[in-house]
């Protein structure tokens, strides 16, 4: 059995125990799913476990096993961060730039003033939930609780800040920043896609009887994108749908296999994770080519930088090279890939909806500075015309007397 405790403020343990109720010694396993926001970059210590990752579910869990004798039991304790806080730092930096939002809106928009009191009061209703029900103070079902809640108002808070962006931006005014996700878009931008590249699923069947032969029927499910037509060469194997599941499958159909035998298949598939790279590219170029248009205005520096930075995390996710072959970690990390460029290209396109004013490319207008001089200019130089006319009407009276 197991059970997610807090252990201190910021991390948590998920402590599971096996035991072994029989009255010889034998051999327990645990196999424990961790909760499915839980990715390998939280783990700080397996407790002794082994990390797998199930394609089906799309969950990682933990395995163990170990020789226990009768009525005894051993404790695993995995210690990962607590995943159910929002950092501090994004809080108080959401407040700070709602705190300098708020007085450049415009003094008519009355609308836009509101929306801003509105959301500073929700940072700091989600600020207070959150201490009062940190890991270290309350169960751990309600701190959980209470993070699921403050997700729903960061998300009205994030799309209020992006409003007054918007408003401060249709006044050609730089907002100064642009509030990036913190949580999950809702939706994905990425459609459900498969190109030509074929992958190769090898399942391995073996007889582990040392003197007899044996007929053995082995199921593989497959994973949660693949349909039957994604199958192109089964090796041998019966393909069929579990209808229940929700999953397709390939099963040995009764395998007679001699003492010790292990027969391999290689099946061939569709490949619908490795399907990132036309993406990447496409990407790549359109946010390029945005944040060239962008640096011609020569007025928003907030829209730069954040395109600038999305350049960054795409340029990231291709340095990272992943698995060969198709396996459990070969899906879990192209499913990862996938839903980083999908939080990229949702930021992106929010930036796209940003309507810029007509007639801002050019420089930006002078500063104080500059403005006197140019009156002074005038000025002078109006002066000046004045005093020559002046002098010429002089000279004409004095030169032709009446």
């Amino acid at each position: 059995f197991a059970l997610v405790v807090p252990v201190h403020a910021g991390e948590v343990f998920l402590r599971i125990t096996a035991r072994n109720p029989d009255e010889t010694n034998r051999t327990v396993k645990i196999k424990s799913y961790l909760p499915s926001e839980v990715r390998p970059q939280h783990i700080r210590d397996l407790g002794g476990t082994e990390l797998a990752y199930d394609v089906r579910r799309g969950m990682y869990y933990v395995r163990a096993a170990s020789r226990l004798s009768p009525g005894l039991a051993r404790t695993f304790a995995i210690r990962f961060h607590d995943i159910w806080v929002v950092p501090t730092q994004y809080i108080d930096r959401i407040e700070r730039h709602l705190e300098a939002l708020e007085p450049r809106l415009p003094s008519d928009n009355v609308v836009a003033t509101e929306i801003a009191t509105r959301a500073l009061e929700e940072t700091r209703i989600i600020r207070r939930r959150q201490a009062v029900n940190a890991a270290d103070q309350v169960k751990i079902d309600r701190h959980v609780n209470a993070y699921k809640v403050n997700i729903l108002s960061l998300e009205k808070v994030v799309n209020a800040c992006r409003r007054l962006e918007d408003i401060l931006i249709g006044e050609r005014q730089d907002p100064g920043w642009l509030v990036p996700y913190f949580f999950k878009p809702k939706a994905a931008p990425n459609p459900d896609v498969a190109g030509d590249r074929k992958a190769v699923l090898r399942i391995s069947v073996k007889n582990t009887s040392p003197t007899e032969p044996r007929t053995l029927e082995v199921r593989r499910d497959l994973p949660f994108e693949m349909s039957l037509d994604d199958v192109i060469d089964a090796d041998g194997l019966t393909m069929g749908a579990d209808t229940r599941k929700g999953v397709c499958y390939v099963i040995t159909n009764g395998l007679r296999l001699a003492a010790q035998e292990t027969r391999t298949f290689n099946v061939v598939v569709r490949d619908r994770w490795n399907t990132n790279d036309e993406r990447m590219q496409s990407l790549e170029t359109g946010l390029k080519t945005d944040l060239r248009d962008v640096v011609e205005l020569k007025r928003y520096i907030s829209v730069e930088e954040s395109l600038e930075q999305l350049i960054i995390d795409l340029a990231d996710i291709r340095e990272k090279a992943g698995p060969k072959e198709l396996s459990a970690e070969y899906v879990a990390f192209y499913r990862t890939q996938t839903k980083r460029l999908d939080a990229i290209e949702a930021m992106w396109k929010r930036i796209q909806r940003i309507e810029f004013p007509r007639g801002e490319i050019g420089p930006p207008p002078p500063d104080g500075s500059r403005t006197w001089l140019i009156i002074y200019t005038i000025l002078g130089f109006l002066a000046l015309t004045s005093m020559i006319v002046l002098l010429s009407s002089v000279y004409r009276k004095t030169s032709h007397p009446s």
